[in-house]
C-alpha cells in the first residue's frame, strides 16, 4: 500500500501561500458583499406589502366576485417565477434584467410575486383523517399588491367545500353595471339598482351567444331580469367584461390587443375565454392574458403567460444538463460496483463509513421532515400520534436510503484514497472521532474558509464580466423553503457537497492517479467532468458560458484537493454554497431570511474561531496517525501469512529431492503435491555404504513456517543418524529423543524410515504413527498393508516410545513394489464429503501394482484427483513408490 503523500504541509503549519489565500479570501468576501446586489436579480425583490396585506387584498378581490372567504385558511408567501427570470436574463442580459426589475414597469413582468392561497379546512366530522387541507382559490399579486392571476384550484368540491361557493354561479353586479348600464347611470348607481335582484335571476337570464349581435338595451336590463327573459351576451359584451376585470389588475395600463373569444361549457355552465396579447414586447417578453368569465360577470380564472424569443442556449443547456446528470449517475454506479468488490475483498473501513452514514442519513432525514411535514397542521390534528408515526416512517425511509448510499461512498473513497495518499484523510478522521481542537483540523478549517471566500469573490467577478451568464433559481425563497430554513440549508448543502467531493473529485482523481502520477492530468479530468455539473457556489444555465465558468471552478476545487486535503475541499465547497444561498437575507429587502443569514454568519465565525484555536494549540492530531482501519490491520496479517507460506514453500521445495536416486536393481518414483496452505510433508533419500540407501517419509504437524522449521530439524537429524550404522528402530528412537528435546509439547511427526540393501533385496523399516506401507507381491498379484507398531515422533519420550517401536524386514522379489504415502491421499475428500481412505488405496495398488514405479505413481495420483472432483487439496499429497526391477527374459 502506497502511503506517499502529495500534501506538502505534513506539520500543518500555515505557509506563505496560505496567508496569501486568506487575504485573497477576505478580499473575495468584501467583493461579494459589495457587488453582488448589482448583479443578482433577487436584489429587485422588495416586500412592498406585508403578508397580511397580500391576504387582505386577495380577500377583497374575491369579495368583488361575491365569493366568501369566511372559514377558509390562508397562506401567503413571496415567490419567484424561475422560468421568467431565466428568460429575462437571456433576453436582456442579467444586469439589464436587474435594472428592469427595479424599475416601475416590473410589476406586469412579475418575476417576483405574492402567492396567496385560500384553503378548505379539514372536515371536523372526519377527525380521523390526516389528509392535507385542500386549496380552493389561489391569487397571485404583484409586489405592489395589484392582482396578477386568479384560479379556482379545487374544481370538484366535496361536501366540506361546496358551502364556500363557486365563482361560476356568482354574480358580479359591478361588472354587469359597468357593461350594460353606464350610459344611463353611474356604475355605483347601477350596482345599487341590481343589488336587490337575486342571483338566480342573473344565472337564468344571462347567457353567451357570440353569433348574435342583439344585446339587451341598457335601459331594459332590469326589465329583462325582472321579466325573467333571456339576455344574450355577445362578443362585444364579453370583451367589455374582460376589460372591466383587467382594469382592476396590474395590467390596467398595458397596451393589449384582443386575440380571441371562445365559448365553452363546463359543469353545465357556458363560459367565455377571452385572450389578450401585448402590442409590444415588454422586456423582451410577449404578455399573453387569458380570462375565463361566466355571463354573470365574475372571473372564474385569470392567467398570464410570458413568451420570450426562443433561445438556442436553452436546448444546449438541456444537453449539458443531461450529460452532467448522466456522468454523476455513472460515477455513482461505478462506485457501487467498486464497493461490492472491495466488500468481498474485505477492504473497507466499516467504522468510518458507519459514522458518515449515520451523520448524512440523520441530516437528510430531518430535512425531509422539515420540508414535507406541516408542524402546525400536525399539532392541530386530533390524530397527532398518526402524524408523528408517518413522520417517523418518512424519516426512516429517507435517512435509511441516504445512509446506505453514504456508507458505500465513504467506504469506497476512504479505502481508495489510502492507496494513494492517506494524508488527505487525516483531518477527516479527526473530525469523525470528535477531536476538534488540534493543529491539522484547525489548519484545514482556516484554509477551507479562505478558499470559500475566494470562490465567492470569483463568483461575483464572473457575473460582472459575463453579463449574459444566466443564473438559475428555485421557486421558493429561503425564508419559505422549510420550517427551519437555516438548518435545512446547512444539512442539504453539506450532504450535497460531501457527495460531490467524494464521488466526483475523489473518484475522478483516484482513477487518474491509478493510471498516472501526473497532477496536470487530474486537473484536466476534473475540469472536463466538472464543466457539465453545477459545482460552483451558484447555479447557472449550462450553456457554453456556464460550462466554461463551471470548468474554472472545477480547476480551483481540484487545486484545493491536490494541494491540501479532503476536509479543506469539503469546507470550501460547503461554505461557499451556504453563504451564497443565505445571501437572500441582504438581497431581498424586508425578507425574514436575514435571521438565517445571521445564523450563517455566526456559524462561519464559530468555524473561524475553532480553526484559530486549533492552529494555536500544541496538539498535532496524533490520534489520526495512530488510527489504522480494521481492514488495513487484517491486510497486514494476510500479507504476513502469505509471506510465511512463501517461505514454507521455498523450504519444502528446497528439502525435497530434486531427482530420484539411481540404483541398478530398484525403480524409484516420488512426488509431493503442495496444498493451498503448505503442510509438513517431507521425503528424502540418503546414499549409504555398500550401495545401500536410506529412505524417510514424514508428515510434520502444523502448517507454514512452523512445519518448515521442524522439517529442517528432522532432515538434519536423519542425515546424521542414518550414517551411524543403526537399525531402523534405533534410528527412530534417537530421532524421537532429539525431537522431544527441541520441539514444544504437542508437536508431532508421523514417519516411515527404512533402509534398502541391494545385496539381498531387503527393505528394513519402522513406522512411527504413519499410514501403513503397502507391499505388492508380484508372484501373488496381491497388495497387503504393512503396519509395524510405533507411535508418532514427539508423542512420548523414553521407554514408552522405545518399547513400542517395531522393526520389519521385507525381502523383495523381482516385480514387487512398495508404496508409501501421507494422509493427503487417504483423507482426500470429494463434494459429497466422502474420504478416499486407506482401503481404496490398497485396492488401487492391487490394481496397478504390476506396472513400473512411475506408472503406479501416475495412476494413483490420477485416481485420487478423479475422486475429489476438482475440490482441491486440503493437505499436501506425497507418495513414493519403490519397485524391484523384474528379471529380464533371455533372448530366444
Amino acid at each position: 500500500m502506497n502511503h506517499a503523500s502529495h500534501t506538502t504541509h505534513s506539520d500543518y503549519s500555515l505557509s506563505g501561500l496560505d496567508l496569501f489565500l486568506a487575504l485573497l479570501g477576505l478580499i473575495g468576501l468584501v467583493f461579494f458583499g459589495l457587488f453582488l446586489p448589482s448583479q443578482h436579480p433577487d436584489s429587485s425583490a422588495v416586500f412592498e406589502i406585508t403578508s397580511e396585506d397580500a391576504i387582505e387584498l386577495s380577500s377583497a378581490f374575491l369579495s368583488e366576485q361575491e365569493l366568501s372567504v369566511d372559514g377558509l385558511l390562508t397562506s401567503s408567501i413571496l415567490t419567484r417565477n424561475p422560468d421568467l427570470l431565466l428568460n429575462l436574463q437571456q433576453a436582456l442580459s442579467r444586469k439589464t434584467a436587474v435594472e428592469f426589475l427595479e424599475s416601475e414597469n416590473r410589476n406586469q413582468i412579475a418575476a417576483y410575486f405574492w402567492k396567496v392561497q385560500f384553503l378548505i379546512p379539514k372536515d371536523p366530522e372526519n377527525s380521523g383523517s390526516i389528509s392535507s387541507t385542500q386549496v380552493l382559490y389561489e391569487v397571485h399579486l404583484a409586489q405592489n399588491g395589484d392582482i396578477l392571476t386568479f384560479s379556482e384550484v379545487a374544481r370538484s368540491l366535496g361536501a366540506q367545500g361546496r358551502r364556500f361557493g363557486n365563482p361560476r354561479e356568482k354574480v358580479n353586479r359591478g361588472a354587469l353595471a359597468a357593461v350594460f348600464m353606464t350610459d344611463s347611470t353611474s356604475e355605483a348607481a347601477g350596482v345599487s339598482q341590481l343589488r336587490p335582484l337575486p342571483d338566480s335571476l342573473f344565472t337564468r337570464s344571462l347567457y353567451f351567444d357570440l353569433s348574435s349581435t342583439e344585446t339587451a338595451a341598457e335601459t331594459s336590463l332590469i326589465e329583462h331580469l325582472t321579466a325573467n327573459r333571456p339576455i344574450r351576451v355577445d362578443s362585444a359584451a364579453a370583451h367589455k367584461l374582460a376589460l372591466f376585470h383587467l382594469n382592476r389588475t396590474v395590467f390596467r395600463d398595458s397596451e393589449l390587443k384582443l386575440e380571441s373569444i371562445e365559448i365553452f361549457e363546463s359543469g353545465g355552465i357556458k363560459l367565455a375565454r377571452v385572450e389578450f396579447e401585448s402590442l409590444q414586447p415588454v422586456a423582451g417578453q410577449n404578455i399573453k392574458l387569458g380570462l375565463t368569465i361566466p355571463a354573470t360577470g365574475t372571473v372564474s380564472e385569470l392567467k398570464v403567460e410570458y413568451a420570450g424569443e426562443e433561445s438556442e442556449t436553452a436546448s444546449i443547456a438541456t444537453v449539458f444538463d443531461i450529460i452532467g446528470a448522466s456522468l454523476f449517475v455513472l460515477l455513482s454506479l461505478i462506485l457501487v460496483v467498486v464497493f461490492f468488490k472491495r466488500m468481498i475483498a474485505r477492504l473497507l473501513d466499516l467504522k468510518s463509513a458507519m459514522i458518515d452514514a449515520m451523520v448524512l442519513g440523520t441530516m437528510v432525514g430531518l430535512v425531509t421532515i422539515l420540508v414535507v411535514s406541516d408542524p402546525l397542521e400536525a399539532v392541530n390534528s386530533s390524530s397527532l400520534w398518526v402524524a408523528i408515526l408517518l413522520n417517523l416512517v418518512i424519516f426512516s425511509f429517507t435517512a435509511g436510503g441516504v445512509a446506505v448510499f453514504a456508507f458505500m461512498v465513504s467506504g469506497v473513497t476512504d479505502s481508495v484514497v489510502r492507496e494513494f495518499d492517506d494524508g488527505k484523510l487525516k483531518t477527516l478522521i479527526l473530525l469523525r472521532h470528535g477531536d476538534f481542537l488540534n493543529r491539522p483540523l484547525g489548519a484545514s478549517l482556516l484554509r477551507g474558509l479562505s478558499m470559500a471566500g475566494v470562490l465567492l469573490g470569483l463568483s461575483v467577478f464572473c457575473l460582472s464580466v459575463l453579463p449574459h451568464l444566466s443564473l438559475e433559481f428555485k421557486e421558493l425563497l429561503v425564508s419559505d423553503s422549510s420550517a427551519q430554513p437555516f438548518v435545512t440549508i446547512l444539512f442539504i448543502i453539506f450532504s450535497t457537497a460531501y457527495l460531490y467531493v467524494l464521488i466526483w473529485i475523489v473518484g475522478v482523481s483516484s482513477a487518474a492517479f491509478r493510471r498516472t502520477k501526473k497532477s496536470w492530468l487530474v486537473f484536466v479530468l476534473i475540469a472536463l467532468s466538472g464543466a457539465v455539473m453545477d459545482v460552483g457556489p451558484f447555479a447557472v444555465e449550462s450553456a457554453y458560458t456556464g460550462v466554461i465558468v463551471s470548468a474554472v471552478f472545477s480547476l480551483i476545487l481540484a487545486f484545493i484537493y491536490i494541494r491540501y486535503d479532503i476536509l479543506t475541499l469539503l469546507v470550501a465547497m460547503f461554505m461557499s454554497k451556504m453563504i451564497w444561498d443565505l445571501s437572500e437575507g441582504f438581497l431581498v429587502a424586508g425578507s425574514t431570511s436575514w435571521i438565517d443569514l445571521t445564523l450563517g454568519i455566526l456559524f462561519v465565525l464559530a468555524l473561524l474561531i475553532l480553526g484559530v484555536l486549533g492552529v494555536l494549540s500544541k496538539r498535532t492530531g496524533q490520534d489520526a496517525d495512530s488510527y489504522v482501519p480494521g481492514y488495513v490491520t487484517e491486510m497486514a496479517g494476510q500479507e504476513r501469512v502469505k509471506r510465511e507460506l512463501e517461505i514454507a514453500q521455498q523450504v519444502q521445495t528446497f528439502f525435497l529431492p530434486r531427482k530420484m536416486p539411481t540404483l541398478e536393481s530398484l525403480e524409484i518414483a516420488g512426488m509431493c503435491l503442495p496444498a493451498t496452505e503448505v503442510g509438513g510433508d517431507y521425503y528424502d533419500f540418503v546414499e549409504l555404504e555398500n550401495g545401500r540407501m536410506a529412505f524417510i517419509l514424514g508428515d510434520v504437524s502444523g502448517k507454514g513456517i512452523q512445519a518448515a522449521f521442524f522439517m529442517t530439524l528432522v532432515k538434519g537429524i536423519i542425515q546424521t543418524l542414518s550414517r551411524q550404522g543403526l537399525g531402523a528402530a534405533e534410528v527412530m528412537r534417537k530421532l524421537n529423543h532429539l525431537f522431544c528435546m527441541n520441539a514444544p509439547a504437542g508437536t508431532f511427526i508421523s514417519v516411515i524410515y527404512g533402509e534398502f540393501d541391494p545385496a539381498d533385496s531387503s527393505f528394513t523399516f519402522s513406522r512411527a504413527g504413519h499410514n501403513p506401507a503397502i507391499l505388492f507381491e508380484a508372484e501373488k498379484a496381491k497388495a497387503i498393508a504393512l503396519q509395524p507398531k510405533g507411535m508418532a515422533i514427539g508423542f512420548a519420550d523414553g521407554e514408552r516410545f522405545d518399547t513400542n517401536i517395531e522393526q520389519v524386514t521385507v525381502y523383495l522379489k523381482p516385480g514387487d513394489s512398495m508404496v508409501f504415502y501421507t494422509d493427503g491421499f487417504s483423507e482426500a475428500m470429494n463434494r459429497r464429503r466422502d474420504l478416499y481412505g486407506d482401503d481404496r488405496l490398497l485396492s488401487k495398488v492391487n490394481q496397478f501394482g504390476s506396472r513400473p514405479a512411475s506408472a503406479i505413481l501416475r495412476l494413483m495420483t490420477e485416481d485420487v484427483h478423479h475422486f475429489i472432483e476438482g475440490m482441491g487439496r486440503a493437505d499436501d499429497m506425497t507418495m513414493v513408490v519403490l519397485r524391484l526391477r523384474p528379471k529380464e527374459l533371455p533372448d530366444a
